[in-house]
């Protein structure tokens, strides 16, 4: 049983021919560990990449520690240069183009972060999500890993979701801006989230063709800490169900990475249309407990292991990494489980925590 077969019979709940592994590796430390970069100092590096750049520093990465899965991130819809250095903006055509670009969205942001009317949202979605050629860029990679390995490997993709999108910071509407208008506005913010879910299924479409398996959304800003269940079910998870539901129908399975404290939303991730369900660790003020999670869900999901990141993996021993491996895995003994970490693997984890994860 090759690895793919192995992850596609665990989300179907059949035998499998050993517990599959991976482990959260869509992050910079493949990138550390290919020679690519040190640390964020330089992980502009890295977010220029694509194509067959990006294949190698994916591929180094399966080969070294043949995890179960490719955990997949999008590369830089800008042609990739022999040099990491910046470009002559008086030169580089490209670069002119950007910052008309750049001018041009922050136009239409203001337009949308005004709340005035529906076509500045739609203008804005058009503006965002009508670069096919670009988003065949990000993906290229896809395309490329799935012809060198044909139907032996699971290829997932994982990206920030619309509503990450949203409510960063630097997003679309700031995060508090973003959290007044759901309150003050929820009407238009109910049209803009929606729209934004929609309009990302034609990504979704390209990520198919490249030969992708499944997709990962992250969602953010969604746990009970930072959105009543009265907003979260009347404006945010209409858009997320029609999402995921619609990227089944097109051939992915839809895997959600719900950030936070998940165990107050476990009802409403249920109910979204995801065939899988990725968590984090816990964190200072909340505890997610695999066990728990995996009973509340009844195998309705195929559900991720959160091993911790940090703590464990980054700073521990292969030998405690194993034994909490050897915990999770006794936690979720009926099927539908893939032991993983929770979040991206940190620059300058010891490799063999890595292999003891997955091995």
């Amino acid at each position: 049983m090759n690895a793919r077969e192995r992850i596609l019979n665990t989300f179907a709940g059949k035998s499998v021919d050993r517990p599959p592994a991976t482990c959260h590796w869509w992050g910079l430390y493949k990138f550390q560990h290919a020679g690519i970069i040190r640390g964020y100092e330089d992980e502009g590096k890295a977010w220029r990449m694509n194509g067959r750049e990006l294949m190698a520093v994916d591929q180094r990465f399966y080969e070294d520690f043949k995890p179960d899965t490719f955990h997949l991130t999008a590369g830089s819809r800008k042609a990739l240069t022999s040099s990491y250095a910046a470009p002559d903006i008086t030169q580089d055509s490209e670069c002119l183009t950007d910052i008309v670009d750049a001018a041009q969205k922050e136009a239409l942001l203001c337009s949308v972060r005004s709340m005035d009317s529906r076509e500045a949202i739609d203008r804005f979605i058009q503006f965002r999500y009508s670069d096919t050629a670009g988003a065949r860029r990000e993906f290229e990679h896809v395309r490329l890993l799935r012809e060198h390995y044909g139907n032996a490997v699971f290829l997932s993709l994982n990206e920030g979701n619309p509503i990450c999108e949203i409510l960063d910071p630097s997003g679309v509407m700031g995060f508090e801006e973003g959290m007044i208008a759901l309150i003050e506005n929820p009407e238009m913010m109910e049209y803009l989230v929606y729209e934004m879910y929609d309009a990302l299924l034609g990504r979704i479409r390209i990520l198919k063709e490249c030969g992708a398996d499944a997709y990962i959304g992250s969602e953010t800003y969604c746990s009970n800490d930072l959105i009543s269940e009265d907003l979260y079910k009347s404006i945010i998870f209409p858009a997320q169900q029609h999402f995921y539901r619609e990227v089944e129908r097109l051939g992915l399975i839809p895997i959600v990475y719900f950030l936070g404290d998940i165990c107050p939303r476990i009802k409403y991730i249920k109910e979204l249309g995801a065939r899988g369900l990725m968590v984090e660790e816990s964190k200072k003020n909340f505890r997610l407990d695999i066990g728990y999670i995996y009973t509340q869900l009844e195998q309705s999901m195929t559900l991720f292991g959160n091993v911790d990141s940090v703590d464990l993996l980054q700073k521990s021993d292969a030998q405690t990494v194993r034994r909490e491996a050897k915990r999770q895995r006794k936690l979720c003994d009926k099927g539908h489980f893939i032991l993983s970490n929770g979040c991206p693997v940190a620059f300058d984890t010891p490799e063999e925590n890595i292999r003891a994860l997955l091995g």
